[in-house]
């Protein structure tokens, strides 16, 4: 079963420069390998990064049913320290639409995944998972945010991938797979973003 968070009731949503501010504390700093905590700390940085992000993206009108309906934030990996991570980062209280969490363990099998993977809003594909599962990735005209730590998913029509640069966690963002499936990112966002692949090449 998905894990509901809710905003405070009577939230409202975040201001843009303290939510703005919010993805780029959390790109900031990523330890490196070498710490004695790193997978942990890069678990957290990842789950952090994914549903900051998501808070910029805007759905199409009919894609909810009412402004309680939750997102369902689906996240396949083979990491318990990820699960854990995620669960943390959505336990805290934000302002804005409640997530549904939905933790799939690669163990589960692909043909066991394919029918849960059908209702999440975000899909996130974490490096710990066989690329193989990337093949659960939606049509491209379905309006559902996919991201992933996969080297050339972006490329290979993926929407927002996961990059370490120099020990900071950064993000390159396909913009013509976003707008194929109706998605807006918030222009501030782009600016973060080490790439940015449009239909005429990278920006």
């Amino acid at each position: 079963m998905g894990q509901l968070f809710r905003p405070p009731i009577g939230a409202r949503a975040w201001p843009r420069h303290l939510a703005m501010l919010s993805l780029a504390v959390a790109l900031a700093w990523l330890p490196a390998a070498a710490s004695a905590q790193s997978i942990g700390s890069d678990a957290q940085a990842k789950a952090r990064v994914v549903v900051t992000f998501a808070r910029f993206v805007q759905w199409p009108a009919d894609t909810f049913a009412s402004e309680d309906m939750p997102l369902q934030l689906c996240v396949l990996h083979d990491s318990a320290t990820l699960a854990d991570a995620f669960r943390r980062q959505l336990a805290a209280p934000v302002p804005g639409r409640p997530m549904q969490l939905q933790l799939m363990p690669a163990a589960t099998g692909h043909t066991a995944l394919a029918a849960p993977a059908a209702h999440c809003h975000l899909m996130y594909f974490d490096d710990s998972a066989p690329r193989r599962l990337t093949e659960l990735l939606p049509p491209p005209d379905e309006p559902v945010l996919t991201m992933a730590q996969v080297d050339g998913f972006a490329s290979r029509g993926g929407m927002v991938e996961l990059v370490v640069v120099n020990d900071a966690l950064r993000f390159d963002v396909n913009l013509a797979a976003l707008q194929r499936a109706n998605l807006n990112v918030r222009a501030g966002v782009l600016k973060l973003a080490r790439e940015v692949l449009r239909d005429g090449g990278r920006r």
